[in-house]
């Protein structure tokens, strides 16, 4: 059973993914804050972070990562302080597991298959490719306005 595919794009998660852990550590207290299209940086990490879950649940079934922050915060409804960043470094590990876990149960032939679970929710059949495609797009446009935060204050862009 090949996973060459699998594994390409095991790679491109992994990269996309550990800008965002590394923005956590790079960012100053005031990058953190910047509102970047409207919404602070760390709220765009956290949504990045948080909606792994989205993605990738199946169709059936309750929440399998703990919900640290409101869908409210998650999803750029309500705004809070700024929270640690060692809060969302939990989010951040445990949103890794949760999507490595997925990524790593795949065959290449499995790549085609449809996702029901993200299909049922992005209201359009989806394959498994299609999927991560979508996933690794998402956590680099979040990314991009953390790292456009970092450059708007002077520090030095992580991309």
């Amino acid at each position: 059973m090949s996973k060459n595919a699998v594994n390409s794009l095991i790679m491109a998660h992994d990269r996309a993914f550990s800008f965002l852990e590394r923005f956590i550590d790079a960012s100053s207290d005031k990058t953190w804050s910047t509102r970047v299209g409207g919404d602070p940086a760390w709220q765009h990490l956290l949504h990045a972070l948080a909606t792994s879950e989205f993605f990738l649940a199946p169709k059936e079934g309750g929440p399998e990562l703990p919900h640290h922050f409101s869908m409210e915060v998650v999803m750029f409804q309500a705004c809070p302080s700024a929270p640690s960043r060692d809060q969302l470094k939990t989010v951040a590990r445990e949103a890794r597991a949760y999507t490595e876990k997925f990524l790593h149960s795949l065959s290449d032939a499995e790549l085609d298959s449809l996702h029901e679970g993200a299909g049922a929710r992005m209201g359009a059949p989806l394959t498994n490719v299609a999927l991560i495609a979508n996933l690794i797009g998402h956590l680099y446009y979040h990314f991009g306005h953390c790292d456009a935060a970092l450059r708007d204050n002077g520090e030095k862009g992580l991309f």
